[in-house]
């Protein structure tokens, strides 16, 4: 008569034990294990927190500096951040506007510190919401080491791995 009772109790908690599992799941950004984020390797990183996004996702973003030294980049790049993004066009990157600053001033220098990390979120539209056309991107940065870099040779650009924006 016991054991009755301790099926009949499970028979009972079983569907709402599998309820509770369910919740979380989608396009969250904590414990995502079916879509998870992309990092670079080197020095400094670019670090995603999924590889497949939705039209209207926001893609967030953290470039982490682990150089003995400073990095310096320019902050009028996709949704004012200091990252570049760009499409691939048969076979070809090429910089995509859909995520461009609008705020027409002029650019402003960050700095990331040695050992430090710059968080950023790019969303179509810039500042106002909209949505990215599906398609395979990728996020760039330009720095230098140097506050005043002597011109181009001064500078480095690294690339984040491939971002899928999927049809919705």
């Amino acid at each position: 008569m016991h054991r009755e009772g301790y099926f009949s109790l499970l028979g009972a908690l079983l569907p709402l034990l599998i309820i509770l599992s369910s919740c979380g799941a989608g396009s969250g950004t904590g414990g995502n294990t079916t879509n998870p984020g992309t990092s670079t390797g080197g020095p400094v990183r670019i670090s995603t927190d999924h590889t497949v996004y939705q039209p209207d996702d926001t893609i967030h973003v953290t470039v982490s500096n682990q150089l003995s030294t400073g990095i310096f980049a320019y902050d009028t790049r996709a949704s004012c951040s200091i990252l570049g993004l760009e499409v691939q066009v048969n076979g070809n990157w090429t910089g995509s506007s859909v995520a461009r600053c609008p705020l027409g001033r002029i650019a402003m220098r960050v700095e990331i510190p040695a050992g430090k990390s710059y968080s950023a979120a790019i969303q179509a539209g810039g500042l106002s919401k909209g949505t990215f056309p599906p398609g395979i991107y990728r996020l760039s940065l330009t720095y230098s080491t140097s506050p005043k870099p002597a011109g181009s040779s001064g500078l480095t650009t690294i690339y984040s791995a491939p971002l899928t924006i999927a049809a919705s």
